[in-house]
């Protein structure tokens, strides 16, 4: 066989146990972190995007997924990269697909979970201050976020937005068994050896499984047997360009060009 019908090209970042690889016409990617940078210090859905591109021509994509979620917006784009990819893409969750990560999954062509993981969906959220005005635009703004994340759920389940809005409202936790019968995956697996950890303060949940509260040794499995680096925590800078990034994103959803929603 040639030996440019075996190279394999590997995008890896592990210490964010996050990485991209391919062979031939197949590529694989791990989410093992959060959603977005900055204050969530994981993947931004800029790499991801250029990543992505970078993979080239391939007829099929297997995801692997374990992360708490992160940054609606960045969760979004991902999301719409996959979705809008040519190539058949396989999602699998190994451990927890939360918030935005149970958005992303919904970008599957086949989705599936481990039997011991679990999908998880809420209301958007975000911290607002300023006068009245600011306060009321921003909460408008969400609602058009929590719209245009209802429809993609309600679209790759097959329910109704009136019961996906319901099941956001409440912080819906999803066994597999759950998941696979409210239309999120299409097939549940065996059990996963792997490991998920849920920062509740972080993240703002309310409602998290006691078995995701309690800190593991180990909370992701390394990528490519490179073990995962502890992260740095983000800086004021780092925050505040999150911050700056995150209302520009919201000004968007307050004053739409027109453009429909991917």
């Amino acid at each position: 066989m040639p030996p440019e019908a075996t190279k394999t090209e590997t995008t890896q970042k592990p210490a964010t146990c996050y990485s991209m690889k391919h062979e031939g016409s197949r590529g694989e990617i791990m989410i093992y972190d959060d959603i977005g940078g900055g204050f969530f210090g994981g993947i931004t859905a800029r790499e991801f995007a250029e990543d992505l591109k970078a993979m080239g021509d391939v007829s099929q994509i297997d995801v692997r997924m374990n992360t708490q979620g992160g940054d609606a917006f960045e969760g979004i784009a991902i999301h719409s990269s996959l979705k809008n990819h040519p190539a058949h893409v396989n999602i699998d969750v190994d451990g927890l697909a939360g918030s935005v990560g149970s958005l992303i999954l919904m970008a599957g062509d086949t989705r599936r979970i481990a039997g011991n993981a679990m999908v998880m969906l809420h209301e958007p959220m975000g911290s607002i201050s300023g006068p009245i005005a600011v306060l009321e635009a921003k909460t408008e703004a969400l609602r058009k976020l929590r719209d245009i994340v209802g429809d993609a759920y309600a679209s790759g389940t097959g329910k109704t937005k009136g019961e996906i809005m319901t099941m956001m409202a409440e912080e819906t936790w999803l066994t597999a068994a759950e998941s696979l019968e409210h239309g999120f995956v299409d097939e549940v697996t065996g059990d996963m050896a792997v490991a998920a950890h849920v920062d509740a303060n972080k993240m703002g949940f309310g409602k998290v499984p006691e078995r995701f509260t309690a800190k593991a040794e180990s909370p992701v499995t390394p990528v490519d047997d490179q073990p995962a680096k502890p992260k740095t925590p983000a800086s004021a800078k780092e925050v505040a360009q999150r911050m700056a990034a995150h209302d520009a994103m919201v000004a968007k959803l307050e004053n739409p060009t027109g453009g429909r929603p991917k």
